[in-house]
């Protein structure tokens, strides 16, 4: 009797490429977001921002759009869907940079070291998954996830702006600087995700990756103002009237740092007019770190032992 008498069914072997198994992983870890309470609560919050600046698309460019417009201007570039700064102000500003944290905190820099935590990792790298190959799909994961919430909005409200339009001016206007402004997006979300899967590719315990990023982004933040702050009093014995700190300050901090390559990347002129290959250094000198640590972190070796 063979095995097929027995009830079993036949089995045909289907070889995936790693492409295709890193592909999965990316998938799992963009899914994440919307499996949990935490996370759907705050993509919801993420989404009500982009509503805003369809409502604000819809009054620049809907009925008694030029008066409108012209106060929008006046108040803030932010208010009018034919500035640089309407599509990026919602990740620079203050808003931004919470949604940032807290996406990245429940979801991003947990990925590796939850995996980690229950010994997940010697399963993947048997299933045909190369160390970094692992680490490329939770990249590739969690950069969705950013580009989702930070870059498909501003693509969403400028398509919305095109087809309700009643001219063709805005298009004219806007097409010049949107794919600038869509690349330095997509450049904050790579450099960013990185950074924070490569936090938690150090940690071994998903609460122990979590402080480690808190501190790496919040902990430089306050470090820039307490410098900025030495600064102002080492200049004079009124540092109320004394300019602030240098600049370039702003780098130590990697949110700030990327703001200022995004900012010069859209074509906006920076409150930081330090130079950007010095924001450019600062990331650049935290990846390689973080990848020499990596390198030793997600060695096969060393996660058996």
């Amino acid at each position: 009797m063979t095995i097929f008498d027995t009830g079993y069914s036949a089995f045909q072997y289907e070889p995936v490429s790693p492409l295709a198994r890193i592909w999965s992983l990316a998938r799992m870890e963009l899914g994440k977001i919307f499996k949990s309470k935490k996370g759907l609560v705050l993509f919801i919050l993420s989404v009500v921002y982009v509503m805003v600046l369809l409502v604000l698309t819809f009054l620049n460019l809907g009925p008694n759009s030029e008066q409108f417009s012209e106060i929008g201007k006046q108040l803030s570039p932010r208010l009018s869907p034919f500035t640089r700064e309407f599509y990026l102000g919602y990740s620079t500003d203050a808003f931004g940079f919470i949604c940032f944290v807290l996406l990245t905190t429940i979801i991003g820099v947990r990925t590796i070291a939850a995996d980690k935590a229950v010994n997940a990792l010697e399963i993947y790298w048997t299933r045909g998954i190369s160390p970094w190959g692992y680490f490329l799909g939770k990249w590739i994961g969690s950069f969705l996830l950013l580009v989702v919430v930070y870059v498909a909005g501003p693509l969403v409200v400028w398509l919305y702006g095109l087809l309700s339009a009643p001219d063709v001016t805005f298009m004219q206007e806007t097409v010049k600087f949107v794919p600038s402004v869509i690349l330095a997006l997509l450049i904050k979300c790579a450099v960013l995700s990185f950074l924070a899967v490569g936090f938690s590719g150090l940690s071994s315990s998903p609460n122990i990756a979590m402080f480690m990023w808190l501190i790496g982004i919040l902990g430089s933040r306050a470090l820039v103002t307490i410098l900025k702050g030495f600064a102002r009093r080492h200049r004079g014995d009124h540092p109320e009237i004394v300019q602030d700190g240098p600049d370039w300050y702003d780098a130590l901090c990697p949110w700030d740092a990327m703001v200022r390559i995004e900012e010069h990347v859209a074509g906006i002129t920076s409150v930081s007019d330090y130079n950007v290959w010095i924001a450019w250094a600062s990331l650049g000198a935290l990846s390689v770190v973080l990848l020499v640590l990596l390198r030793r972190n997600l060695r096969t070796t060393e996660v058996m032992a």
